[in-house]
Protein backbone atom coordinates (compact mmCIF):
# COMPACT_ATOMS: atom_id res chain seq x y z
CA UNK A 1 0.00 0.00 0.00
CA UNK A 2 2.90 2.41 0.67
CA UNK A 3 4.52 1.68 -2.60
CA UNK A 4 1.21 2.47 -4.56
CA UNK A 5 0.86 5.77 -2.56
CA UNK A 6 4.33 6.68 -3.38
CA UNK A 7 3.93 5.90 -7.23
CA UNK A 8 0.95 7.50 -7.12
CA UNK A 9 2.38 11.02 -6.31
CA UNK A 10 5.16 10.87 -8.36
CA UNK A 11 2.24 10.52 -11.04
CA UNK A 12 0.40 13.10 -9.73
CA UNK A 13 3.71 15.24 -8.92
CA UNK A 14 4.74 14.61 -12.85
CA UNK A 15 1.21 15.34 -14.14
CA UNK A 16 0.59 19.05 -12.46
CA UNK A 17 4.89 19.35 -13.53
CA UNK A 18 3.28 18.70 -17.11
CA UNK A 19 0.94 20.99 -16.73
CA UNK A 20 2.72 23.76 -15.28
CA UNK A 21 5.08 23.43 -18.35
CA UNK A 22 2.04 23.35 -20.71
CA UNK A 23 0.64 26.15 -19.34
CA UNK A 24 4.50 27.95 -19.22
CA UNK A 25 4.58 27.40 -22.95
CA UNK A 26 1.33 28.80 -23.90
CA UNK A 27 1.85 32.13 -21.85
CA UNK A 28 5.81 32.59 -23.69
CA UNK A 29 4.09 31.21 -27.12
CA UNK A 30 1.43 33.95 -26.48
CA UNK A 31 3.83 36.63 -25.84
CA UNK A 32 5.92 35.65 -28.40
CA UNK A 33 2.89 35.73 -30.83
CA UNK A 34 1.72 39.84 -28.94
CA UNK A 35 5.74 41.04 -29.67
CA UNK A 36 4.78 40.14 -33.48
CA UNK A 37 1.60 41.56 -33.42
CA UNK A 38 2.92 44.84 -32.24
CA UNK A 39 5.87 44.37 -34.82
CA UNK A 40 3.36 44.17 -37.63
CA UNK A 41 0.93 47.26 -36.14
CA UNK A 42 4.64 49.10 -35.54
CA UNK A 43 6.04 48.68 -39.50
CA UNK A 44 2.13 49.19 -40.84
CA UNK A 45 1.97 52.54 -38.68
CA UNK A 46 5.57 53.67 -39.83
CA UNK A 47 5.13 52.81 -43.74
CA UNK A 48 1.79 55.05 -43.27
CA UNK A 49 3.39 57.74 -41.49
CA UNK A 50 6.44 57.77 -44.22
CA UNK A 51 4.04 57.99 -46.99
CA UNK A 52 1.94 60.69 -45.10
CA UNK A 53 5.17 63.08 -44.76
CA UNK A 54 6.07 62.30 -48.49
CA UNK A 55 2.64 63.71 -49.31
CA UNK A 56 3.67 66.30 -47.36
CA UNK A 57 6.69 66.87 -48.59
CA UNK A 58 5.11 67.07 -52.28
CA UNK A 59 2.15 69.03 -50.90
CA UNK A 60 4.86 71.69 -49.71
CA UNK A 61 6.80 71.25 -52.64
CA UNK A 62 4.23 72.00 -55.06
CA UNK A 63 3.21 75.26 -53.17
CA UNK A 64 6.50 76.93 -52.80
CA UNK A 65 6.81 75.94 -56.31
CA UNK A 66 3.54 77.84 -57.13
CA UNK A 67 4.55 80.66 -55.28
CA UNK A 68 8.24 81.22 -56.51
CA UNK A 69 6.17 80.65 -60.32
CA UNK A 70 4.07 83.47 -59.33
CA UNK A 71 6.74 85.88 -57.76
CA UNK A 72 8.89 85.22 -60.73
CA UNK A 73 5.94 86.60 -63.04
CA UNK A 74 5.23 89.43 -60.61
CA UNK A 75 9.05 90.34 -60.70
CA UNK A 76 8.70 90.38 -64.88
CA UNK A 77 5.66 91.98 -65.18
CA UNK A 78 6.99 94.87 -63.31
CA UNK A 79 7.85 97.05 -66.23
CA UNK A 80 10.40 99.38 -65.47
CA UNK A 81 10.89 102.81 -67.23
CA UNK A 82 12.72 101.93 -70.45
CA UNK A 83 12.70 98.52 -69.75
CA UNK A 84 9.34 97.39 -71.53
CA UNK A 85 8.85 94.58 -68.71
CA UNK A 86 12.23 92.79 -69.01
CA UNK A 87 15.73 93.31 -67.11
CA UNK A 88 18.27 94.04 -69.95
CA UNK A 89 21.51 95.55 -69.89
CA UNK A 90 22.00 98.45 -71.82
CA UNK A 91 25.25 98.79 -73.46
CA UNK A 92 26.67 102.50 -72.88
Amino acid sequence: MIHIYRYSSYVVGWFHLMRRLVINLYIISSTFELIATASVIDSVLRESWAKESLHEVHVAQQTSTKYLAQAHLKMHSTVAPNTKGFHTVHPR
